[in-house]
C-alpha cells in the first residue's frame, strides 16, 4: 500500500483493487456479513482505515431506498425546556445504537420538515412544546403527511393519527398529591394554570384535580395559580399564597422551574421550606437537586421515552406504512417520585 495516493473520495472499488479481491467481498466485510475469511476481513478493514474510507450514504440510499437517517423537529418553546436537551441527546444515542444517523431541526414552520425531507430522512420524531398545536405547527404536521414520512410524536399526543410516546402526566400528579396526603397535608395549592386549556398543561391540571377528589380533598380555587413558563411567574405566585387568608401547607407545581421560582418567592415572603410550605415539582431537572432546598420532584422517564420513540419510528419505517394504514400506538410511560428535602410532615 506504500506510495498509494487517492485524492478523490475513496470507494469500495479502490479498497478492492488494493486488497486484490472483488468489490462485493469488500462490501460484505465492511458490513460485518458472513462469507469473508477473518484474514481477508482484517486486511480490508486495515486498508479502509488507512484510507479514511467513509460510506457513500447517497449510494446506499439509492440501493436500499433508505438513508438510515432519522430527523427530529422541535417546535414552540422547547428550547427553553430543560428536559428537552436531555431528551434530544438520548434520541440521538438510541438512533445511533440502532444504526441510524440523527438530524435535528428547530422551528415552527414547514421549512423544518422540508429540509429534513430534502436530506432524505426515513422518518421524523416531532416534539411540540406544551403539547399544543398552533396554526404554524399544524402546517408542519400537514407537510409531514405530504412528504409521506413516518412520524412519532414525542412528549405529547396529537390528533393526527400518528404514534406517540409521552409521560403519564395524570399519574405524575397523582403521585405528587398522594405523597403530600401521606405526609398529612390537606390544603394543597397548584401552580400551572395556562391561558391555553389543552395539551400537556391541561393533562397535569386535570390530574391534580382528579387526585384531590380521589383523596377526598377540597380544591381552593384561590390557590390554583397561573404559570407562564418563567421563574418569575412562580416567584410572584408566592406572594398570593403568603397573603391568602386560608394559606396552603403544600403546593404541587407543573414543573421544576415553577417549583424553584416558588421556593425563592416563599423565602422572600418570610416562609420556610418545608416547615411552612412543602413543595413538589415535575420533570426532575438536574437543577432541582441543587435548588434552595433540594426539591422533591416527579421525574419524567426521559431515557425510556427516547428509546421507545426511536424503536417505534424504526418499526414504522421498516413496515413502510403511513396513516391510516395502521392503528397508532399511544404510549404513556410511568414517572417516578424522587423524594428530597422540600416536603415534610404536617
Amino acid at each position: 500500500m506504500k506510495g498509494t495516493k487517492i485524492m478523490r473520495r475513496v470507494t469500495i472499488k479502490d479498497i478492492a483493487e488494493i486488497v486484490g479481491v472483488d468489490h462485493s467481498t469488500v462490501s460484505r466485510a465492511l458490513k460485518g456479513r458472513a462469507g469473508v475469511s477473518d484474514e481477508t476481513r482484517q486486511r480490508i478493514l486495515k486498508v479502509a482505515e488507512a484510507l479514511n474510507y467513509v460510506p457513500n450514504l447517497n449510494a446506499r440510499t439509492l440501493v436500499n431506498m433508505e438513508s438510515r437517517t432519522i430527523g427530529s423537529v422541535m417546535t414552540g418553546g422547547g428550547s427553553s425546556n430543560l428536559v428537552f436537551g436531555k431528551l434530544v441527546f438520548r434520541l440521538g444515542h438510541y438512533a445511533e445504537q440502532m444504526g441510524y444517523d440523527f438530524l435535528l431541526k428547530v422551528g415552527d414552520t414547514t421549512n423544518a420538515v422540508r429540509a429534513l425531507a430534502a436530506a432524505r430522512v426515513d422518518g421524523l420524531l416531532l416534539w411540540i412544546s406544551g403539547g399544543v398545536v398552533a396554526p404554524e405547527e399544524e402546517k408542519l404536521m400537514t407537510e409531514a403527511k405530504r412528504m409521506k414520512l413516518p412520524v412519532v410524536m414525542v412528549g405529547g399526543t396529537m390528533d393526527f393519527g400518528y404514534d406517540s410516546v409521552e409521560t403519564d402526566r395524570k399519574k405524575a400528579m397523582d403521585m405528587a398529591v398522594k405523597h403530600l396526603v401521606g405526609l398529612g397535608h390537606r390544603n394543597i395549592g397548584y401552580i400551572g394554570l395556562h391561558r391555553i386549556k389543552a395539551g400537556q398543561r391541561q393533562q397535569k391540571l386535570e390530574g391534580f384535580l382528579e387526585s384531590m377528589h380521589t383523596y377526598g380533598l377540597e380544591v381552593d380555587k384561590t390557590l390554583l395559580l397561573p404559570f407562564g413558563g418563567r421563574y418569575e411567574d412562580a416567584y410572584n405566585a408566592a406572594y398570593t399564597i403568603a397573603q391568602n387568608p386560608n394559606p396552603c401547607t403544600a403546593v404541587v407545581c407543573c414543573s421544576d422551574i415553577a417549583a424553584i421560582g416558588l421556593m425563592l418567592g416563599l423565602r422572600d415572603c418570610g416562609l420556610k421550606i418545608p416547615e411552612d410550605v412543602s413543595v413538589i415539582g415535575f420533570d426532575d431537572i438536574e437543577e432541582s437537586r441543587y435548588s434552595l432546598v433540594p426539591l422533591t420532584s416527579v421525574a419524567q422517564p426521559v431515557d425510556d421515552i427516547a428509546k421507545c420513540a426511536v424503536e417505534l419510528l424504526i418499526k414504522r419505517i421498516k413496515e413502510k406504512k403511513l396513516p391510516p394504514d395502521y392503528q397508532p400506538e399511544q404510549l404513556k410511560l410511568q414517572p417516578e417520585l424522587m423524594v428530597r428535602e422540600s416536603c415534610c410532615e404536617r
